[in-house]
């Protein structure tokens, strides 16, 4: 599982960088930091930062160097991370309440076209992972088809880096599914974590709170190596490729964010 790491050379990226090579060295799996370059000037100056990138963060990790010349940076990153089957893990760059400038549009454009799970790292995840001792996986299900195609991929990482999978729901005060639909407290959820069969026993948990976003992200402060969620596409605007609650899961999280993107 090969991770392609854009780095925009005159932006910040280390967070991206930190969580790579730490999801690298677990995974034992190569590194390709990204650049693209539509002249051989810029082309060669972006060599020589992702090479000195590389030497400096990322030690005896194997990395690739790969520089393309197609300036539009989106196409350029999924065209890349199809022909070298990677995920792409990237840092994104919240600039206001507004929410469509909570990710940046490289990012969002990525999740746009793309149609591999994603992994984003926000403005308040460090990147360098949980200090306990056994971190998991939580995944987040709200009961419908859409939010299910996160369980797999879940399943994928949770086995690769050997951590259990927590099936997360979050139901209003009134005991309402996001969607308004009346659930049982834990039903779904045992049920959807038992037939996950991942790593470790089944595990789940029933949130409470009327804002589903703060409540997965306080509940993923600490233990927590990674939050797996699907998107709830809506239309061909990039800002408009996560759901609300997914982009400020994004933007608020402690850790990294695997977004699994909509089906069309």
């Amino acid at each position: 599982m090969t991770l392609l790491v854009p780095i925009d050379i005159y932006d910040e990226h280390s967070r991206a960088v930190t969580a790579s090579r730490r999801l690298a060295r677990q995974l034992d799996e190569p590194v390709v930091l990204f650049n693209w370059a539509d002249q051989e000037a810029e082309s060669m100056a972006a060599k020589a930062h992702l090479a000195n990138l590389a030497n400096d963060l990322y030690g005896m990790a194997e990395v690739e160097l790969a520089v393309t010349e197609d300036r539009s940076a989106a196409p350029a990153i999924v065209a890349a991370a199809e022909r070298l089957d990677a995920t792409i893990c990237m840092a994104t760059h919240g600039r206001s309440g507004l929410g469509h400038a909570l990710l940046g549009s490289v990012a969002e454009e990525t999740l746009h076209l793309g149609r591999r799970p994603v992994i984003l790292v926000g403005p308040h995840a460090s990147g360098e992972g949980p200090e306990t001792a056994e971190p998991k996986i939580v995944v987040t299900v709200d009961g419908s088809d859409l939010s299910e195609t996160a369980l797999p991929v879940a399943k994928e990482w949770a086995t690769r880096l050997d951590r259990p999978v927590e099936v997360v729901q979050v139901l209003d005060p009134n005991g309402l599914a996001v969607d308004g639909s009346d659930v049982s407290e834990t039903s779904y959820v045992a049920r959807t974590a038992r037939d996950l069969h991942a790593p470790g026993p089944p595990d789940f948990e029933v949130l409470h709170g009327g804002d589903p976003a703060d409540a997965i992200v306080d509940h993923a402060r600490s233990g927590v190596e990674m939050i797996v969620m699907a998107t709830h596409g809506r239309g061909g605007l990039a800002r408009a490729v996560l759901g609300s609650v997914a982009m400020r899961v994004v933007h608020h999280a402690t850790c990294p964010v695997l977004v699994v993107p909509a089906a069309d």
